[in-house]
């Protein structure tokens, strides 16, 4: 395009927008420093109510993380969506199982995001409780630049990873690396250096912290790990495009 499109100048290429990633930039409304894990609590009730919109009867488990017979999801992969508030550039994440395991998407699970398109195509808006009521408008990820997702050897917590199971540790950050080594294998990531700090136990949800991951070859992200992961936690950075 332009006065030198002859000359070869003026030359645009495609945005490559990943399927089954939708970002919404917050415009107005955040104030302070929410929880994270409460403004995808938040994103995930809103989403709720518009799938439910789309389809008759009760929600499939893509959509809700639970069983027919309302018990969490059982599957050793990712079955449902994700959710999460990325702080450090304000915004609202909804993120498809397929993109958490770096897959292709199944057969149904295309169904189901044709479903997710619609209900999200018109998503400005988001109650979120004490938080108050946020503005959102839609944005393009440039997957090969995001922090997010473009491949690093070095990932760090964004917001923080929780354990899924307490084991029998010499302190706290050994336990937490033990968690989080043992979910990287199970998420079939390569193996990495963790390192663990500023761990805690928080009452009435466990232990808590932040963590590095040193990786032998670059990996493409999400790196979303740990017990609040579907909810906004264990939600990692990559340092090598972060830092650019």
């Amino acid at each position: 395009m332009g006065d030198g499109r002859f000359l070869g100048l003026g030359v645009m290429a495609p945005v490559i927008q990943a399927r089954g990633i939708y970002a919404f930039a917050v415009a107005s409304g955040l104030v302070g420093s929410p929880d994270p894990e409460d403004l995808a609590k938040a994103l995930r009730r809103a989403v709720m109510a518009r799938v439910q919109e789309q389809i008759q009867g009760s929600l499939p488990r893509y959509f809700s993380g639970h069983e027919a017979d309302g018990s969490p999801a059982r599957a050793s992969h990712s079955s449902h969506l994700a959710f999460a508030f990325d702080p450090a550039q304000g915004r609202l994440l909804v993120i498809a199982p397929h993109v958490l395991d770096r897959r292709p998407p199944a057969e149904d699970e295309a169904d189901n995001l044709a479903i997710l398109d619609r209900a999200l195509e018109t998503l400005r808006e988001l109650r979120a409780g004490e938080v108050g009521i946020l503005s959102l408008r839609p944005t393009v990820m440039v997957m090969e630049e995001d922090p997010l997702f473009a491949p690093s050897r070095q990932w760090s917590t964004l917001t923080r990873y929780r354990v899924t199971r307490h084991v029998r540790a010499a302190d706290a950050r050994q336990a937490l690396a033990i968690d989080i080594q043992t979910q990287l294998r199970l998420r079939q990531f390569p193996e990495a250096e963790v390192t663990a700090f500023e761990c805690k136990g928080i009452a009435g949800k466990g232990l808590e912290g932040g963590a590095t991951l040193k990786f032998k070859v670059a990996v493409t992200g999400p790196v979303l790990l740990g017990r609040t992961r579907f909810l906004g936690g264990g939600m990692f950075v990559g340092q090598d495009t972060a830092s650019r």
